[in-house]
């Protein structure tokens, strides 16, 4: 059995880990959201022709990382 004391510092030590889990995920999904976002404004300047070389590259380098991620099972 443990103490309250014991207790109280696993509790904080599991509050923390979700903190900073959670910031870990809004980082991912904000980084996620503005791949999404420059990939729509380089695909609108591919469809008009007006995509430089270094656009272009910059394109394939977000493609992957605007798509959802796969659903775990």
């Amino acid at each position: 059995m443990r103490t309250p004391t014991e207790q109280a510092a696993q509790q904080d030590q599991s509050a923390e880990r979700k903190r900073k889990q959670k910031e870990n995920n809004t980082k991912q999904y904000n980084a996620r959201k503005a791949a999404v976002d420059r990939v729509v404004e380089l695909e609108a300047l591919k469809e008009q022709g007006q995509l430089t070389d270094e656009q272009e590259t910059e394109l394939a380098e977000l493609q992957p990382k605007a798509q959802q991620p796969q659903k775990r099972k």
